[in-house]
C-alpha cells in the first residue's frame, strides 16, 4: 500500500492514453495531445468546460469538471485557440510560435518522483482551466515560466513578508513560490481558489490499494445511481445511493454496482 500525492493523476493518464492510442480505428488522435481541433473556433474554451461541470451526487455539494472532459478540453489546439483570442489573433509569426510553445508546454506530461521514488506524472491542463473560467488566459504563460504545475494544486496566497506583494505557494511544498506582485488584487486570488475547487477531484486507481492524500476542498467524483436511486432521510441528515463517476476509475471491467458508496449529508 501506498499514498497516492497526485490525485490519481498518473493512473488517469495511462487509461486515457491507452484508449486513445489503441482505439478500433487504429487512427484514433491522441486524446492527450491534439483532439479537440473539431470544436467550433466560435465557441469559447470557458464555455465548453462550464457545459462539462458534473454535480457531485447525494445532495449537490459542489461541482468538478470529470478528468475525461479535462484531457478532451485542455488540448494543444483548444489551449492554442484560447491564447491567440487572449493576446490578439494578429501578432508577428515570433509571437505566434511563442504561443504554439506555450501549448504544447501547458498539455505536456511532467514527471517528478513521489516521497517513495514512485514516477508520477503531471501537467498544466487544470491551472490552464481555472485560468480560463476567470478570463485571465493571458497569464497562463506567467505560470509557466514560474514552473507551476497541477501537482502543486491547490494553491495558496499570501502577502510576501515585508512587502506589499502577493504571492502564490504550494500547498503541499510551502517554499515553492511565485511573486505575482500587485497585478492580482485579493479578489482575482479569491476567484482562482474558488475555481480550483472544480479541478481536485481525484481518480480512483482500484486495481491497485492506496491511500490518497485529498486537500479537504477536493469534491469527490460521485454520481446518483439513476438505476438504483435511494435517498433516506432521517433526524440527523439525508442519506443518497451514489457510485463512482465512470471517468474516474479504471476497474470497468468489474460491476459498477461494486462501488456504489452511501453518502451521509
Amino acid at each position: 500500500m501506498f499514498t497516492t500525492i497526485d490525485r490519481g493523476y498518473t493512473a488517469a493518464e495511462e487509461r486515457y492514453r491507452n484508449n486513445s492510442l489503441g482505439a478500433a480505428d487504429g487512427n484514433a488522435t491522441d486524446l492527450l495531445k491534439g483532439i479537440g481541433a473539431h470544436f467550433s473556433s466560435a465557441v469559447s474554451l470557458n464555455e465548453l468546460i462550464r457545459s462539462s461541470l458534473q454535480q457531485y451526487g447525494g445532495g449537490g455539494r459542489g461541482k468538478w469538471l470529470p478528468i475525461d472532459k479535462l484531457f478532451e478540453l485542455v488540448n494543444e489546439s483548444l489551449v492554442y485557440q484560447e491564447l491567440l483570442r487572449a493576446f490578439g489573433e494578429h501578432l508577428c509569426q515570433d509571437k505566434i510560435s511563442e504561443l504554439r510553445d506555450y501549448a504544447k508546454k501547458i498539455c505536456a506530461d511532467i514527471t517528478y518522483l513521489d516521497h517513495a521514488g514512485n514516477t508520477l506524472k503531471s501537467s498544466r491542463r487544470s491551472i490552464f482551466a481555472i485560468l480560463t473560467l476567470m478570463d485571465k488566459v493571458q497569464d497562463a504563460p506567467k505560470f509557466v515560466d514560474a514552473e507551476l504545475s497541477d501537482k502543486d494544486l491547490p494553491l495558496n496566497w499570501r502577502t510576501k513578508p515585508g512587502t506589499k506583494d502577493h504571492e502564490f505557494y504550494s500547498t503541499f511544498i510551502p517554499n515553492k513560490t511565485w511573486t505575482v506582485g500587485q497585478t492580482w488584487r485579493e479578489n482575482v486570488f479569491d476567484s482562482f481558489l474558488g475555481y480550483q475547487k472544480l479541478m481536485l477531484s481525484p481518480f480512483f486507481a482500484l486495481k491497485t490499494v492506496s491511500f490518497h492524500d485529498l486537500d479537504p476542498d477536493a469534491v469527490l467524483p460521485f454520481i446518483e445511481d439513476e438505476h438504483n436511486i435511494r435517498h433516506r432521510q432521517g433526524h440527523h441528515g439525508s442519506v443518497w445511493r451514489v457510485k463512482i463517476h465512470p471517468a474516474h476509475h479504471d476497474a470497468h471491467e468489474v460491476l459498477l454496482s461494486t462501488f456504489f458508496s452511501d453518502v451521509i449529508d
